[in-house]
C-alpha cells in the first residue's frame, strides 16, 4: 500500500494505492490521524488505484467518518473501482458516503 498526502483548496487528499486490508489499515489510520491532528477537517480519499478493500478497511473509513462527524468535518471517496464500489453497496456504506467519480468532483463536493 502506498499513501500520498496532497492538499487542494483546503482539502486534504489521501491517495491510496494497492490493497486496504488488515495489514495496511494502521498506515491509513495513521495518515488520517496525522492530518486530523494538524487541523484538517475536509478529506478526500482517492481510491482510483485501490484494488481491494476488506472489512478492516471499511472500519478505517467508518472511524474517519465518525471522527469527522463529531468535529463538523466531511469525507468524500473518489474513483472507487467497481469491486470497491460493490463492497460499499453490499455493506451499506454507500448510503453513508459521499462518492464522486473523480478527484475534481470530490473536491467540489466538499467545497
Amino acid at each position: 500500500m502506498n499513501i500520498e498526502r496532497l492538499e487542494e483548496n483546503g482539502i486534504t487528499i489521501l491517495v491510496l494505492s494497492g490493497r486496504l486490508d488488515a495489514t495496511q489499515t494502521a498506515s491509513v489510520d495513521q495518515a488520517f490521524a496525522g492530518a486530523f491532528g494538524e487541523g484538517a477537517r475536509r478529506f478526500v480519499w482517492d481510491f482510483q488505484n485501490l484494488t481491494y478493500i476488506s472489512s478492516d478497511g471499511l472500519r478505517s473509513v467508518l472511524q474517519a467518518l465518525k471522527r469527522l462527524g463529531a468535529h463538523d468535518g466531511r469525507l468524500a471517496i473518489c474513483a472507487p473501482s467497481p469491486l470497491v464500489l460493490e463492497v460499499f453497496e453490499i455493506s451499506g456504506f454507500k448510503s453513508l458516503l459521499t462518492i464522486a467519480t473523480d478527484r475534481p468532483a470530490a473536491v467540489r463536493a466538499l467545497s
